[in-house]
C-alpha cells in the first residue's frame, strides 16, 4: 500500500537528523532524502560542572504510520497539502544557516502543518552554535568557547569529539586545571570510540601532569580495543614512563622511583632500540650513583648509533669511575670536534693530573695540568693539584701562587690549607697563622697546633720565653703536638727561672717517656733548686737516663 506523503517527509527528516556529522555533503534532486551526516542528539560528555553524564534518548529511526481514520470522520477534501520543506534542507546541506533560518520562518508563516518544525529549529540552533564554536576556536577566544559549550552541551558529545580539543585548550589557556582534568576523564570514561579516548590521552600529555595521565591510562585499561588500539595504548604507557624518567633526572634523591621506571621500561627500550630512552636511563643511573648500569646503558645506545649525547654520558661515567684514560678514548672515538669535547678533555687531563699526584709523579701531574689548560681555564681543582705538585717538588714559592689562585677560584678550605703549607715551607709563620684564622675550628685544629709549636720554637731560640710558653700552650690542644709543646714549655720555664714549674713538667714527661733530654731537664731543674735528696729519690725510683745522670754527677761532680 502506498504510504501518505506526510509520512514520507517525516521519515526522511528523522533519518537526516539521526545521521552523524561529517565534512562532505552529497545532494540530489530531492535534498530531503540525500543530505548526509547531519548532527544527531546523542550522548553528551559532561562539562566539569555537571557531575553525571548527560544523555538524551534519540528519536526512533522510523515513525510509525498514522492509523487510518474511520470513514465517517475522514474529510480528504479538507486535508491541507503537505508543506514543501525541500528548500530548507537544501540550505542546511549547503551550510547556508542564514538562508535556512529565513526559509524556516517563511514555512511557519504559511500556517501549513510542518511536523519537523521543532526539530528543524533545534538543528538550526545546534549548527549555529557549532559555527560560533569553530569561529571562537579559530580566534582562540577561550571564554567564548567555554560559554558556548555550557550553553549547548551537545557540542561536546562523543559524536563531536573534534570539539573536545578546542575546549581543552580553552580550559588550559584560562588556567582551569580541575575542569581540564574532568573533561579528559569524561572522554575516557564515556566515549565508546577507542580513537577518541586514546586521542584524549595523547592530548593530555601536553596539558596534564604525569600523575593525571597515569590515571587516564588506568581508566582506559578495562576497555576492549582493536589490535591497533592495544599497540597505541602500549605506546602511550611507554611514553608516560619516559616522561617520568626524564622528570626523575632532576631529582637525584628519587632514586627508588627511577629504578622502578627502569625496571618497567627497560625491556621495551631494548626491544625498540630507543636510543634517547637508553641515554635517559644512563643519566638516571649516573645521577643516582649506579655507575656500572649507567655505563651499560650509554654503551648500548652507542651500539645503536654513534650518538654524542651517549658519548658524553659515557665519558662522564668513566671519569666518575676514575677511568680517565678510557674516557679519553670515548671522546676521541665519538666526539671529535663536538663542542662538548674541549670541556671533557680538560676534565680528563685534570683527572690524569690528580692520579699522577697521588702516585708521586709530580712532574707528570704538572704536565697534565698544563695540557688541561690548553682546553680552557683551570678550575680550583687543577690549581690545587698544581700547588701540591709544586710543593712536593720543593718549589714552595710557585706552589704559593698556585694555592692563591685556587683560593680566588673558590677552592675553599683545601686551598687555604695549601696556602698555609706553602707559608710553612717558606718559614712565613706569621702569614701561616693569619691564613689559619680563616679556617673553621673543625679544620684548623691540627694546623694551628703545628704553627703554634713552630712559633714557640722560634720564640725560644730568640729567648722570648714568655711568647714561647704562650705558643706552646696553644699547641698542647692537639694530641699530635702536645708532648713536644709541653717539653718546649718546660725548657722555657727553666730558662725563666721558674724551677718549680719546670720540675713538675719534666717529671711528668720523664714518667711518660724516660728520654735523655727529659732526664737532663729534670736533673737541671732539681739541682738548680738544690733538691738533691728529691733527685736521688727519683733516680732510685725511676732509674734509666735519670739514674745515669745522677751517677755521673756524683762521680765527676757535674
Amino acid at each position: 500500500m502506498k504510504q501518505p506523503l506526510l509520512f514520507v517527509l517525516a521519515a526522511s527528516v528523522s533519518v537526516l537528523l539521526l545521521t552523524p556529522p561529517a565534512g562532505a555533503e552529497v545532494l540530489s534532486s530531492d535534498s530531503r532524502t540525500t543530505i548526509t551526516r547531519l548532527p544527531p542528539a546523542g550522548r553528551v560528555i559532561p562539562l566539569p560542572n555537571r557531575v553525571r553524564l548527560l544523555a538524551r534518548k534519540p528519536p526512533p529511526a522510523r515513525a510509525e504510520p498514522l492509523p487510518a481514520l474511520p470513514a465517517p470522520l475522514a474529510r480528504p477534501d479538507t486535508t491541507p497539502a503537505a508543506i514543501d520543506d525541500r528548500p530548507f534542507w537544501a540550505a542546511i546541506a549547503r551550510g547556508d544557516l542564514a538562508g535556512a533560518r529565513v526559509i524556516h520562518k517563511s514555512l511557519q508563516a504559511t500556517g501549513q502543518p510542518w511536523p519537523e518544525a521543532r526539530r528543524a529549529l533545534d538543528l538550526l540552533t545546534l549548527l549555529q552554535a557549532e559555527a560560533d564554536f569553530k569561529q571562537a576556536a579559530a580566534a582562540r577566544d577561550w571564554t567564548r568557547i567555554i560559554a558556548l559549550a555550557d550553553r549547548q552541551p551537545t557540542l561536546v558529545s562523543c559524536d563531536r569529539a573534534y570539539n573536545f580539543w578546542p575546549l581543552a585548550e580553552a580550559y588550559q589557556g584560562l588556567g582551569r586545571a580541575a575542569e581540564l582534568t574532568s573533561l579528559y576523564q569524561g572522554v575516557v570514561g564515556a566515549c565508546s570510540n577507542e580513537n577518541d579516548r586514546l586521542t584524549a590521552i595523547e592530548h593530555a600529555f601536553e596539558r596534564l601532569p604525569s600523575e593525571a595521565v597515569a590515571d587516564l591510562l588506568l581508566r582506559e585499561q578495562p576497555y576492549r580495543r582493536s589490535a591497533a588500539g592495544d599497540q597505541r595504548l602500549d605506546n602511550l604507557q611507554y611514553r608516560l614512563n619516559g616522561t617520568r624518567l626524564v622528570a626523575s633526572l632532576d631529582d637525584p634523591a628519587n632514586g627508588g622511583e627511577a629504578a622502578d621506571i627502569e625496571d618497567a621500561m627497560g625491556p621495551a627500550v631494548l626491544a625498540r632500540q630507543d636510543r634517547a630512552a637508553a641515554v635517559s636511563l644512563g643519566w638516571s643511573n649516573f645521577r643516582t650513583g649506579r655507575l656500572a648500569k649507567a655505563e651499560q646503558w650509554f654503551r648500548t645506545a652507542l651500539q645503536w648509533s654513534p650518538d654524542p649525547d651517549a658519548a658524553e654520558g659515557l665519558a662522564n661515567t668513566l671519569l666518575r669511575r676514575d677511568l680517565p684514560a678510557q674516557a679519553a678514548t670515548v671522546v676521541d672515538d665519538y666526539l671529535g670536534q663536538d663542542q662538548r669535547a674541549p670541556s671533557l678533555r680538560r676534565r680528563i687531563h685534570a683527572a690524569l693530573a690528580g692520579r699522577a699526584l697521588a702516585d708521586g709523579a709530580f712532574d707528570t701531574a704538572l704536565t697534565q695540568v698544563a695540557a688541561a689548560r690548553d682546553f680552557g681555564a683551570a678550575g680550583p681543582g687543577m690549581a690545587l693539584v698544581e700547588g701540591w705538585a709544586l710543593l712536593q717538588s720543593e718549589r714552595p714559592q710557585q706552589a704559593l701562587l698556585a694555592f692563591a689562585a685556587a683560593v680566588e677560584l673558590g677552592g675553599g678550605d683545601d686551598a687555604v690549607f695549601g696556602q698555609i703549607r706553602a707559608f710553612l715551607a717558606l718559614d712565613r709563620l706569621d702569614d701561616a697563622q693569619s691564613a689559619a684564622a680563616a679556617l673553621p675550628p673543625s679544620v684548623s685544629g691540627a694546623i694551628v697546633a703545628e704553627i703554634s709549636i713552630r712559633l714557640a720554637d722560634r720564640a725560644f731560640k730568640q729567648r722570648r720565653y714568655d711568647a714561647a710558653i704562650i705558643h706552646a700552650q696553644r699547641a698542647q690542644a692537639s694530641p699530635d703536638f702536645a708532648v713536644d709543646a709541653l717539653a718546649l714549655e718546660a725548657w722555657a720555664r727553666f730558662r725563666q727561672g721558674d724551677l718549680d714549674a719546670s720540675q713538675t713538667l719534666f717529671e711528668w714527661l720523664y714518667r711518660t717517656d724516660p728520654r735523655k733530654d727529659y732526664a737532663d731537664g729534670l736533673f737541671l731543674s732539681l739541682t738548680g733548686d738544690n733538691k738533691q735528696p728529691r733527685l736521688r729519690d727519683l733516680a732510685a725510683e725511676l732509674g734509666g737516663a735519670l739514674a745515669d745522670r745522677v751517677r755521673r754527677a756524683e762521680i765527676f761532680g757535674g
